[in-house]
């Protein structure tokens, strides 16, 4: 299924490197984490380790939230709801690692012991000022 983000935020996920928030939760109880992230064929890409794995493989459903300032201004911001999938298969384990160490100029083996996720969206909120 195609994500209907508006274009605008598909080039704030792409145009540069960012670090997002993803929300996830288990028992009840939030945890919010700045995470390193790409967004590939309508889907956002992750990889994480520690409670966020835990949290996500318990309950899948995540919120992911980016916002840009300007010395404390808002320009615009983004928020994405969605179901988080742990990535098993190896070789695309490895496309995802490869995509986000490129994005964020980090060497080929930065955070090898990180699991990679995808986020399928199931609704957005899109918003400038």
């Amino acid at each position: 299924m195609a994500s209907d983000l508006p274009d605008a935020a598909v080039a704030h996920l792409t145009d540069r490197p960012r670090i997002a928030h993803l929300a996830t939760s288990h028992d009840d109880t939030p945890h919010c984490a700045p995470i390193w992230f790409t967004y590939h064929d309508d889907h956002v890409e992750a990889t994480i380790t520690g409670r966020k794995l835990r949290d996500v493989q318990a309950n899948p459903r995540v919120a992911l939230s980016l916002q840009e300032d300007d010395d404390g201004h808002a320009k615009w911001g983004l928020t994405i709801h969605g179901t988080a999938h742990v990535v098993n298969d190896p070789g695309h384990a490895d496309q995802i690692h490869d995509r986000i160490n490129d994005r964020y100029d980090a060497s080929p083996d930065a955070w090898d012991d990180n699991v990679p996720i995808r986020i399928s969206i199931a609704d957005h909120q899109y918003w400038e000022y």
